[in-house]
């Protein structure tokens, strides 16, 4: 093989990467009548453990989760999985985290649980396209793919997972 060839292909396996975002909304909370029968969550803990089967067999490098406890929960089942611990941010320092997220420029398979209220300005910064998640609204799972090879481009796909909410 030419020796130019051979180097042109080990420069672009150095510069060139994919990096994915998972972004979910927390799992369900308890409702009033599982509280009442002494059931906890249910339907968030299959939501959760769906995640991971969702996950399973993508190779997640980090798990992300704010400091609010539904969102550790969600996270806990792919966290487990993936053999990685769950990190935590800050829901008063969104904007940091999200700079943190947007320097990833390697290939790594991030997830990230948050709220109905912040995984949409996660998606806008990191992607620059606008979603809501409704008050009852479990089931989305959003991805953001960034390529990097020369320039870097993202894309948005979103899907669902578990059991429709809505």
């Amino acid at each position: 093989m030419n020796l130019r060839i051979i180097l042109f292909i080990a420069a672009i396996s150095f510069t060139s990467c994919t990096t994915r975002y998972y972004l979910v909304r927390h799992a369900e909370k308890a409702c009033e009548d599982c509280i009442a029968c002494g059931l906890k969550d249910p339907e968030g803990i299959v939501r959760a453990n769906t995640l991971a089967d969702t996950l399973a067999r993508i190779g997640i490098d980090h798990v992300y989760a704010s400091q609010c406890q539904r969102t550790q929960k969600t996270a806990e089942p792919s966290a487990i999985q993936a053999g990685k611990p769950v990190e935590i941010y800050h829901t008063d320092q969104l904007t940091g985290f999200i700079e943190m997220l947007a320097n990833y420029n390697d290939n790594r398979e991030i997830l990230i649980v948050g709220h109905s209220n912040q995984v949409p300005v996660m998606i806008d910064s990191l992607a620059h396209q606008q979603v809501t998640i409704g008050p009852d609204d479990y089931d989305n799972l959003f991805i953001i793919t960034k390529r990097r090879f020369i320039r870097t481009w993202t894309t948005l796909e979103s899907r669902t997972y578990g059991v429709m909410t809505q």
